[in-house]
């Protein structure tokens, strides 16, 4: 059987490079979350500088849609608009927290975006902490995307999270909370959607000043409470 060459250290610097780039556009709002979707993966499949020269053409601003799979540019009327009520509807205002070979937070007192908020990481990484955020009555949105890095997202138990992910190559870790921080009808929705390529994706819920550590703690003991309690039920 023949063996698949592996790619050469070049080209591998040139496919990081490129995706760096496409992900700044995608951070500027130049590029929509399908067709980052898209190039990345197909920037993972290319074999040659060539192509991955061609990717970065057809992900430049202003480039039709679906250039890069060579389908006809689809006419902006023919594209169905997302509902009014729509989380994924186009926002009055963004925020982005990108992380090139670095980390960028969002934590602490701050004003998260009313419609969206998007986590870009490459080689790096970005947290998102909604504990003790300012946040308005509604649903609220953020853009996951990672490559090479990782994307944490802490929202306060009882919050009610919505999680769209895809991974390629990657993980996405949603972790349910117990029973007793059971998400809360009146509480606010976290929608996240996006896409880990050889990265993770992490939502967690904390109490307020919480570390890691602490809330595996709680959890652990929240365990053994629920044990205890329905030992003692059956006792009963």
């Amino acid at each position: 059987m023949d063996r698949v060459p592996r790619p050469s250290a070049s080209l591998e610097e040139t496919r990081t490079r490129v995706v760096d780039t496409l992900s700044e556009r995608f951070a500027q709002d130049q590029l929509t979350l399908d067709r980052f979707e898209r190039l990345v993966e197909a920037a993972q499949k290319a074999q040659s500088a060539a192509d991955l020269a061609a990717l970065l053409e057809d992900g430049r601003p202003g480039a039709p849609a679906g250039a890069e799979r060579g389908a006809p540019p689809v006419p902006a009327t023919a594209q169905a608009p997302a509902p009014a009520d729509s989380p994924w509807s186009a926002p009055a205002k963004e925020q982005a927290a990108v992380a090139v070979f670095g980390e960028a937070r969002r934590e602490g007192y701050w004003t998260p975006p009313a419609a969206a908020a998007k986590a870009v990481a490459v080689v790096g990484s970005v947290v998102l902490d909604y504990r003790d955020a300012r946040v308005a009555q509604g649903d609220l949105a953020v853009f996951a995307v990672t490559f090479l890095g990782s994307v944490e997202i802490v929202v306060p138990p009882g919050w009610n999270v919505e999680c769209n992910v895809s991974a390629v190559f990657g993980s996405v870790d949603r972790r349910a909370p117990f029973a007793a921080t059971a998400p809360d009808a009146a509480a606010p929705t976290l929608h996240v959607r996006g896409v880990a390529v050889f990265g993770s994706v992490e939502i967690h819920h904390r109490h307020s000043g919480e570390t890691k550590r602490d809330a595996k703690r709680r959890l652990r003991q929240e365990k053994r409470e629920r044990k205890r309690l329905a030992k003692r039920g059956r006792k009963l």
